[in-house]
């Protein structure tokens, strides 16, 4: 059964249209691959280009209006506070080359699939804005390159401003024992949806790298596991659907399936 069989509750036509070819009763590696094919093509843009697009879809982030006194300024993932979506220090704009020395300084374009994983700007994924958000500087740098998952209360090492958590991971064990870096539960579910959507959009197109929590575009098992959790315990939101909606008429014409079909999660045993 194809998606022109079904009525669709999309933001509009074009959107329904950019599904139309899809198999819907496809699973698996099936599935996979007509997703890959449909949203591996898209508009690809420079890093550049990335401040006018931040100024725009990420007023569709939780916490947006967060400066009621300046609405331009967009929310943080990472910390409580809120940045103008432009280059250079100072006046809250992005970090430059000296680290942040506490929350609230700066913030980075981060890529929470972390670039270290994929091989840097030499992948296109370097300017995917489903991939990329705004980040608190410091806690980015805190994070680094630590996979997602849950944190040990017992032995948590930091806990920014909005309730991100850096410490041991827990439940992971045998797979995983070392840190991990959480998200608040407002974000879980958008995290989890894209890593499924770059394990899809990026299949055989990473050539790198070996990490705890990917091989490559496979997310490893016990990462996922996290994922679908998150994905499960923080649905879709409007703000969510709008971002995605930003991304796909504005800049890259393309769409995330996870946002617009949360199901398509349960018909995939293995990204």
């Amino acid at each position: 059964m194809h998606l022109t069989g079904l009525v669709l509750v999309l933001a509009n036509a074009a959107a329904q249209d950019y599904y139309a070819g899809i198999d819907i009763s496809a699973t698996d590696d099936e599935l996979k691959l007509q997703l890959h094919e449909l949203i591996s093509k898209k508009t690809t843009l420079t890093y550049d280009e990335i401040w006018a697009a931040f100024a725009v879809v990420d007023k569709n982030l939780v916490g947006y209006p967060c400066d009621a006194s300046d609405l331009s300024k967009i929310p943080d993932i990472y910390s409580s506070y809120c940045w103008s979506p432009s280059a250079g220090m100072p006046s809250g704009g992005e970090c430059g080359s000296d680290s942040a020395s506490k929350e609230g300084v700066c913030f980075n374009r981060e890529h929470t699939w972390p670039n270290s994983w994929f091989g840097g700007n030499v992948s296109d994924a370097y300017t995917d804005l489903f991939l990329l958000y705004p980040s608190d500087g410091y806690v980015n740098n805190r994070r680094g390159n630590l996979p997602l998952g849950a944190v040990s209360p017992s032995e948590m090492s930091y806990k920014s401003t909005n309730g991100c958590l850096i410490g041991t991971c827990t439940g992971t064990s045998p797979d995983y024992s070392g840190a991990c870096f959480e998200p608040p539960d407002a974000l879980k579910g958008d995290m989890a949806r894209t890593y499924f959507y770059i394990s899809v959009a990026y299949m055989d197109k990473f050539e790198c790298c070996e990490e705890p929590a990917v091989s490559k575009w496979v997310i490893k098992t016990w990462e996922e596991n996290t994922l679908r959790a998150w994905h499960a315990l923080d649905p879709v939101d409007e703000s969510e659907k709008a971002r995605n909606e930003a991304i796909y008429s504005s800049f890259q014409h393309n769409r995330n399936p996870f946002i617009d079909f949360p199901e398509m999660v349960g018909q995939i045993s293995d990204f």
